[in-house]
């Protein structure tokens, strides 16, 4: 019988299902960040302060259907671990739960020893780190403090968030209770924490101290940095300014061409584009990208991955093997609704200029266009 329906659902279902859901959501994205931005009018305080919120909370949707997806995908695929900074990875979890610890008044505050290492897969370590300090944060009170630390112990590293006080125990007194609410509250990040402390070789331990203190451990076994493998550190340089919109065309005006099967995000895409005085042209599935790419010769392509007929990849292919060759240098961004390193990877080799990943915003089209349409042509 059918492995979907009978047994533990594979990976690929899971992938598959995690790009069908987020594409609505980026239709939502879109649409929030269209409105806020006030192409369609002016607002009032209230509807920015909704939409804001509509926005705040896709956003989010997406991040824990992009967590389920990796967790499913862990049970299958290996790591490969280098020597990576753990004093840098915690640097910068604090600075990406510092918009969750202001929204209730959270302190975060501690000691990072420099020059630690582990041996780690470089993006797995910082979802680790960004768990661990969100179940921190969830566990504390409003206006509480928690204190972060990272050092080492026995030969291993030891990554530690205090918080100050946790939400009361069950009455039961259980030791484990302060594990049993986060299970309760945040199951995919803490079982998708616990998958990633495992393939490391880890150990993550949850404990509840004198007051309802409550401590997150994380430990990791210890390496050093060899010449080989020798991390070139960069200075800190202040995150740039958002883009501003790009200038709407005069004469020449560049032709986009959308190729998704999503009717309400080529739609939404389409007006946003048009409203910057684009051209736009739009496919549904794969043959007609292709056909439409060979007879328009647009100036940018985006090109979803996944399209009935012919799928994205495929068209790709099928364009950059055209005997014009302006097509084998039109800027193709490949959109995709998968995760993980291999949907770009497999993108950038079918002939993608650049990848984008879904659900994506408005502001991220602007960069593409600011990226790949040269200004002399708009």
């Amino acid at each position: 019988m059918n492995n979907h329906l009978t047994g533990a659902l594979p990976a690929e279902f899971f992938g598959s299902a995690g790009h069908e859901l987020r594409n609505p959501l980026a239709t939502v994205i879109a649409q929030a960040e269209m409105l806020l931005d006030e192409v369609h009018g002016p607002l009032s305080a209230p509807q920015t302060a909704a939409l804001r919120s509509i926005h705040e909370h896709t956003r989010q949707t997406c991040a824990l259907i992009t967590s389920l997806v990796d967790l499913a995908r862990l049970q299958t695929e290996s790591l490969t671990l280098n020597p990576c900074d753990v004093s840098d990875a915690a640097e910068n979890a604090l600075s990406q739960i510092s918009k969750l610890a202001s929204s209730r008044s959270i302190q975060f505050s501690g000691t990072l020893d420099a020059g630690l290492y582990a041996m780690a897969d470089k993006s797995r370590l910082a979802q680790m780190l960004d768990e661990l300090l969100a179940a921190a944060a969830l566990m504390t009170p409003s206006g509480g403090q928690v204190q972060f630390h990272v050092t080492t112990e026995a030969g291993g590293i030891l990554i530690q968030a205090i918080g100050n006080a946790c939400m009361p125990p069950p009455q039961d007194g259980a030791p484990n209770s302060v594990l049993q609410q986060l299970n309760k509250l945040r199951p995919i990040g803490l079982a998708l924490l616990e998958t990633l402390v495992r393939l490391h070789q880890g150990q993550f331990t949850v404990s509840a101290a004198t007051g309802h203190a409550s401590i997150f451990t994380l430990r990791l076994p210890a390496t050093s940095q060899t010449s080989e493998t020798a991390i070139v550190r960069k200075e800190t340089s202040p995150a740039p300014a958002s883009p501003s919109r790009p200038a709407q065309p005069q004469a020449d005006t560049p032709l986009i061409l959308i190729a998704d099967d999503q009717t309400a995000f080529v739609s939404i895409t389409c007006n946003y584009l048009e409203s910057l005085g684009f051209q736009v042209a739009t496919a549904r599935d794969g043959e007609e990208a292709v056909r439409l790419a060979l007879s328009l010769l647009p100036d940018l392509i985006f090109m979803d991955v996944c399209m009935p007929m012919l799928d994205g990849l495929s068209a790709i292919r099928q364009i950059r093997a055209a005997a014009d060759s302006k097509l084998h240098t039109i800027p193709i961004i490949s959109l995709s609704g998968g995760t993980g390193a291999t949907d770009r990877e497999n993108c950038l080799a079918a002939g993608a200029t650049s990848y984008l990943g879904k659900p994506f915003g408005i502001r991220e089209i602007d960069r593409i266009i600011q990226d790949f349409i040269p200004p002399a042509a708009s």
